[in-house]
């Protein structure tokens, strides 16, 4: 395949092409090419213009692409090291010794030169150079194993690398916001809205987690709120540093817990790198720990694990428990429950009790306007109770004045601010609850295990959870294993929500599964559909 045919396949792939001469610099100012891409006709005549340019990849959001450029040996190992077993991934093999991983874009990740050493990042405001492109010295950036971008789509990046890079760049903006006193903080992207919670908390865990005083965490994240577009209110701040404190000390205090509760999440078998990986464990004293925790879980007659026999550091987890029912007495069931839905959702399935419900969606798609009209439906045959982690009294008035003026008169409905955890602790397990909405900042295997307690803690009442979910996927934080735990999942992208899963169908033959809906959302909470429902 020749260069330009490869420019040409590349285009077709969505992707913002761009000629680069052999010194790696662009041949035409590109931009422009940041925020829309070259037609098949402008690549050929660069390619006739420029005698078979290199090829370069706009990277970012325009091409949906995050690349991970290693320069060493070194960098390739410990990337190498990091990356899923089970997945394969975009990679190429530059004219120096170097590869390219390839990822689909993140947004908030900066194009960085050594933000590990000898490891930068290629996202917005950046380029990579592509295959079959030629260096100086005539040598050639080849895929390896011919995993092209043509055979292999680039992966979501998660888990133990997603986690490196991110706690990097955590580092980086330290020491940036630092030394500037938070007046770039606009210009770089940081604490927009959307994002606010999750900054200050990576902040604050980072500055906890590196011994910094508790006043001059206080201090440091004063600036940034104010900083913060729009600013962030000085009450809760104080909430988001203590928590991140405490986060940082049990942390590093419990990681006997930490891998108990890590365990209870499996089925089947694992083994020890699995384990390294999730927690993030990497140095000598942890590893060994690990080894001693997991020799007292495969203990005594309550042992959750057992060691698998010829596979050294593999064990599988026991499931040998089971809870007998007495199907001779049905007078403890409760029966369908009388819940409404917006869009009617209540016409596909059946609300029954001690059911877990989760909507997962992007920033500022409607989850919050969502349940809401969910909790003005049900106030009239039900104890409804919301516990918000953002929204306050005065947006609570102003995001419900247009469609529910009596709000502070509906003595049925019972409205929550600042809560942040223990959700099993705080929810009625009689009543319909609404948790807007269930955040981590780390550690995000930990969320199924923190949906499942929440789920355990009902009785008759039921839970609606709103989890915030990345662009072009269904599943929310926490990931596929949060889907497994719904008996009704929903995702929320921009106009459009789906039924990811449903159970209890109203009627056996009509499956509510991969339906969707478009809609328009007017006045804050008011959503009026655009077409009915139809299979996505």
């Amino acid at each position: 395949m020749t260069t330009l045919q490869a420019a040409l396949k590349y285009a077709d792939l969505n992707l913002s092409i761009i000629p680069v001469g052999n010194d790696k610099k662009p041949l035409v100012p590109w931009g422009i090419y940041q925020k829309r891409k070259a037609t098949q006709d402008e690549i050929k005549k660069w390619f006739e213009q420029f005698n078979n340019p290199n090829i370069g990849i706009v990277t970012g959001e325009i091409s949906n692409l995050l690349v991970i450029d290693c320069d060493s040996q070194e960098a390739i190992d410990q990337i190498e090291e990091m990356l899923p077993e089970n997945i394969e991934i975009p990679a190429s093999s530059t004219p120096r010794g170097g590869r390219h991983y390839y990822f689909q874009h993140i947004e908030g990740f900066p194009n960085k030169a050594n933000l590990l050493k000898s490891i930068d990042i290629r996202t917005s405001g950046g380029f990579i150079i592509a295959p079959p492109s030629v260096n100086g010295n005539g040598k050639i950036y080849t895929w390896i194993n011919n995993n092209g971008l043509s055979e292999v789509p680039a992966p979501i990046l998660h888990g133990s690398l997603l986690n490196l890079l991110k706690n990097a760049n955590i580092k980086d903006k330290n020491t940036y916001i630092l030394d500037h006193i938070a007046n770039d903080v606009p210009r770089i992207g940081l604490f927009q809205k959307g994002r606010r919670d999750e900054d200050l908390f990576h902040f604050a865990h980072q500055l906890a987690k590196s011994k910094t005083s508790q006043q001059e965490i206080r201090e440091v994240l004063e600036i940034l709120a104010k900083n913060c577009n729009p600013p962030f209110p000085e009450k809760e701040l104080y909430i988001k540093i203590e928590s991140a404190i405490k986060y940082s000390a049990d942390k590093q205090r419990n990681l006997a817990s930490e891998i108990r509760e890590w365990v209870c999440l499996q089925e089947g078998t694992f083994c020890l790198r699995n384990i390294y990986d999730a927690l993030q464990l990497s140095t000598r004293d942890e590893k060994k720990n690990v080894s001693i925790i997991l020799k007292r879980l495969s203990e005594g007659d309550n042992k959750l694990i057992i060691k698998t026999v010829g596979v050294a550091g593999s064990y599988k987890t026991v499931t040998n428990t089971a809870k007998v029912i007495d199907l001779s007495d049905r007078s403890d069931l409760k029966g369908e429950l009388p819940i409404s839905f917006p869009f009617g959702i209540e016409n596909y399935i059946k609300a029954m009790p001690g059911c877990v419900y989760i909507i997962a969606g992007e920033t500022d798609t409607g989850k919050s306007a969502f349940l809401m009209n969910f909790a003005k439906r049900n106030t009239g045959f039900n104890n409804v109770h919301y516990f918000s982690s953002e929204m306050g009294k005065q947006e609570l008035f102003d995001r419900t004045d247009h469609f529910w003026p009596n709000i502070g008169d509906d003595k049925n409905f019972t409205f929550y601010e600042d809560c942040y955890e223990d959700f099993d602790q705080l929810i009625k397990p009689d009543d319909v609850n609404i948790i807007d909405y269930l955040e981590l900042f780390d550690n995000f295997y930990l969320m199924a295990s923190i949906i499942d307690k929440i789920g355990r803690a009902l009785r008759n009442g039921i839970v609606f959870i709103a989890l915030q979910k990345p662009k072009n996927r269904d599943e929310g934080t926490g990931g596929e294993r949060t889907k497994n735990l719904a008996r009704l999942y929903l995702a929320l992208s921009p106009g459009v929500l789906k039924i990811v899963k449903a159970k209890n169908w109203r009627d056996a033959k009509i499956n509510p599964n991969g339906l969707s809906i478009p809609f328009k959302l007017a006045e804050g909470c008011k959503f009026y559909n655009t077409d009915p429902w139809k299979k996505a």
